[in-house]
């Protein structure tokens, strides 16, 4: 599962809409190679709408995405998904489909007509399996589980597709706070011990500050900081980006930026953030 190459990944001022309404324009953002990027910011900023550009779901109306260097339009379809594997924030499974059903769609990028089924797809799977947790919950069907459960269960499948590089769009969400944070000591584990470049929408800007080695810190559609989460998360940032009155101390565990919210700071902050996705 060690990827043999970190790839990057780069927005390069790109126009991102849909329809008509443009949500981020002349956008330039960077996923280094080989860092846990997490991508932060209110609700409607923008978050999804970039994850989306990155994963191909979304072409730029001007700009372009390059993974290592490569404009990710000109990369045929198979080759884009050996190499980026993407959880988007809502996911439906197939009526009646199992967890490890489920999860053995991961490894479709792997196949062709000389190269079927094989016992390195059934090691993958029951990696990822095992890795999110889900052995007692193989056999059953996705349909009966928690919203919990089946977000572990969309992971698997990501992490079973074996990807060098890992998009994952509030990957914490229907989480409660045990399984929350066995999942980012997964995907830190993945990233520091095997090589993994990982970007991820998170909503916990503390979790974001203490799992992750690079953040985007974006509002209305634009990427207001950059950067290693120690050099970037400061009092105006987050007045700036969150509309928060805060204190950002030490994380007595982990030694991370911490922020303590004071409270509400700027009451007009929904207003400058509305209409964008």
């Amino acid at each position: 599962m060690t990827p043999a190459i970190a790839p990057g990944l780069k927005a390069d001022a790109v126009q991102l809409s849909y329809g008509k309404t443009v949500i981020a324009d002349d956008l330039t953002v960077t996923v280094p190679p080989g860092s846990f990027t997490a991508i932060v910011g209110p609700n409607a900023c923008g978050k999804s709408t970039l994850l989306q550009a990155l994963s191909r779901l979304l072409d730029p109306g001007r700009g372009a995405v390059l993974l290592d260097g490569r404009a990710i339009s000109t990369i045929p379809a198979k080759e884009f998904a050996r190499r980026v594997g993407l959880m988007p924030q809502s996911s439906i499974a197939p009526d009646g489909i199992t967890v490890t059903e489920l999860v053995a769609c991961g490894r479709y990028p792997h196949q062709n007509i000389l190269r079927q089924w094989s016992r390195a797809d059934e090691e993958a799977v029951a990696a990822a399996i095992e890795a999110t947790g889900m052995n007692d919950l193989a056999g059953r069907r996705v349909s009966e589980l928690s919203g919990g459960q089946r977000q572990r269960a969309w992971i698997a499948l990501v992490l079973a597709q074996e990807t060098p590089l890992l998009l994952l769009d509030e990957p914490t969400t229907f989480l409660d706070i045990a399984h929350q944070m066995e999942l980012m000591l997964l995907l830190e584990k993945l990233n520091r011990e095997r090589g993994y470049t990982i970007a991820a929408v998170l909503h916990d800007l503390n979790q974001a500050c203490r799992h992750a080695t690079h953040m985007i810190a974006m509002r209305g559609g634009r990427a207001i900081a950059e950067g290693r989460p120690q050099d970037i998360v400061t009092e105006a940032l987050v007045s700036d980006v969150f509309g928060l009155d805060s204190v950002i101390i030490a994380d007595p565990v982990f030694g991370t930026p911490l922020v303590v919210s004071r409270g509400l700071h700027d009451t007009n902050h929904k207003a400058k953030t509305r209409g964008q996705a």
